[in-house]
């Protein structure tokens, strides 16, 4: 019984505190509280997450993109399907870049650029911040214009 009242204590203050930084969890839970709130990982409100370590917090993900470029729409797509996959309901912030002085602002790198917690998912090894598309070497050593769905899947895994 007393495990089912400190995990809806955190429950609730999940959704009251709407943290936007990691929580650990304290001691006095124990091993079943910590085990519970891993069990319930997929009924936490939207964005948080809680790794094994118990740890809660909240995946910020940010999509930038130029219009001109054709694989944005896919590649918005691939993020959403991973995502979901993944059990996180975050939202996504979505920047159209439209300027050079702007790409350079916001160190972007190409259209498409995804943000997990602001560190791409296949950083850079070019501090060259233009208006441009972008491409990805993918696991197999391949060049293609989109991130691949492991190489997200791996960069939320690592966020969170």
């Amino acid at each position: 019984m007393r495990t089912v009242g400190i995990c809806i204590k955190f429950v609730l203050e999940l959704s009251v505190l709407r943290l936007s930084h990691r929580l650990e969890l304290p001691n006095d839970w124990g091993e079943s509280g910590r085990r519970y709130v891993q069990e319930r990982n997929r009924r936490i409100p939207s964005h948080f997450i809680v790794n094994s370590d118990g740890l809660c917090g909240m995946l910020r993900v940010t999509f930038q993109y130029c219009d001109d470029c054709p694989s944005h729409e896919q590649a918005l797509t691939r993020l959403r399907k991973v995502l979901s996959e993944e059990r996180i309901a975050a939202e996504i912030k979505i920047i159209q870049i439209e300027t050079d002085e702007q790409a350079r602002r916001l160190r972007f790198i190409g259209s498409p650029t995804i943000l997990l917690n602001d560190v791409d998912v296949d950083p850079p090894i070019t501090n060259h911040y233009a208006l441009a598309c972008r491409a990805y070497r993918l696991e197999d050593g391949r060049i293609s214009p989109l991130p691949s769905e492991e190489m997200i899947r791996r960069a939320i895994r690592r966020e969170s």
